[in-house]
């Protein structure tokens, strides 16, 4: 059971979203953007800082409260959940390896909704390849000039800013760029499957001048921590998020299966439809218990927090894909139109098993983790 200071925050987080954001749901599909105005009314509820530190002007909220943020979100829309995600994914680098005058002067914008960061690392022949990463950097002065370019990045149409990975040498670094930085392009993409408020884009950097202020850390000769860091949180926030499709997508469900007649019964009564809401609810609620340790987890910064939260991303993705399946199929017509939120639920669902590491990432390094700690267990017994 919640706690009851758990239990009055998701209250505040739901009353909050419906008075304020829920009657946007459609329109930011139908627009495939973010709006400002929207971001900025996610800035003035303090929740845009919730994995930003105080002294930053942020909220430093808990796992537990993080979860029940993201799960809020995305019951009412997919993009909405997701660029709180990508905020913190660039905050929590931010905060942790960037130079103090950058986070000084960044963090508290990104907190009130007065400034946007995008998390720019996928490229266009390599996917998120990480370690075979092509944008490159080469030293000038006291600094680099970088040229590459970078593919579905979610809000690069809007970013004021990037928090890029490059290659340096045979090394990664890091390192934050502005959106008025001489070379930089960033051209939209558009008609995806789902999220489609994310207002993707391409980024190329044409000779771009990045200052060595605006490094994230040294190089490195594998993957730059600050990424890192920054994918675990989005791996973090995904499973919650996937987490809030799922149960929209049940509610939803179960509303419409008490509501709506078939052969002179609610739809509620027919045993097949009852299979396909019990097989929901399974799986939700499994779905749930999973995402909740894995915040349990992350509070008490143990080394198993990482595979815990690739569990959670992978078990979550994988209910709201057959949570959204299932709803679409017992709303039937409806569900496949725009009249009801079925269909985004869908469309959203599937990305969510390709964002931040596909499932079959997932199983790999979910195995990999199990078989090692398996031969560690039994060679110390």
């Amino acid at each position: 059971m919640l706690a009851p200071s758990l239990s009055t925050f998701r209250d505040e987080v739901r009353a909050f979203v419906s008075e304020s954001l829920a009657r946007r749901a459609a329109s930011l599909d139908a627009e495939q953007t973010m709006p400002r105005e929207v971001i900025q009314t996610l800035g003035r509820s303090g929740y845009l800082g919730a994995v930003i530190g105080r002294r930053f002007g942020g909220q430093a909220r808990t796992p537990r409260e993080l979860g029940v943020l993201h799960e809020e979100l995305a019951r009412v829309h997919g993009s909405l959940e997701n660029f709180l995600t990508v905020t913190s994914m660039c905050a929590v680098a931010i905060q942790r390896f960037a130079d103090p005058a950058v986070a000084t002067e960044w963090l508290p914008r990104m907190a009130r909704g007065e400034a946007i960061v995008a998390f720019a690392v996928t490229e266009p022949a390599r996917e998120s390849n990480v370690p075979d990463v092509q944008t490159l950097l080469q030293p000038d002065g006291d600094g680099w000039r970088v040229t590459g370019e970078k593919q579905w990045i979610s809000f690069g149409q809007i970013a004021d800013a990037f928090l890029v990975l490059g290659r340096l040498n045979e090394q990664t670094l890091a390192f934050f760029i502005r959106r008025d930085t001489p070379g930089l392009e960033a051209h939209p993409i558009r008609d995806m499957l789902g999220l489609r408020g994310n207002a993707l884009a391409r980024i190329r950097f044409n000779n771009c001048r990045v200052p060595r202020g605006n490094a994230l850390g040294r190089s490195f000769s594998g993957t730059a921590p600050a990424i890192l860091f920054g994918f675990d949180e989005g791996r973090f926030a995904t499973a919650w998020g996937s987490l809030g499709l799922a149960q929209g997508a049940l509610d939803l469900a179960v509303e419409h299966a008490r509501t709506h007649y078939a052969s002179g019964s609610r739809l509620c009564d027919h045993q097949l439809v009852q299979q396909m809401l019990a097989e929901m609810i399974v799986t939700v609620k499994a779905a749930r218990l999973i995402c909740e340790d894995a915040a349990d987890a992350r509070q008490a910064v143990i080394p198993e927090m990482v595979g815990a939260t690739l569990i959670a991303k992978y078990a979550a993705s994988r209910a709201a894909r057959l949570a959204s399946d299932r709803a679409v199929q017992i709303l039937g017509a409806r569900g496949c139109h725009e009249e009801t939120p079925a269909s985004r639920f869908f469309r959203d669902a599937r990305i969510m098993e390709i964002i931040e590491g596909t499932s079959q990432v997932h199983e790999i390094q979910i195995a990999l983790d199990y078989i090692n700690q398996s031969t560690v267990g039994a060679s110390n017994s």
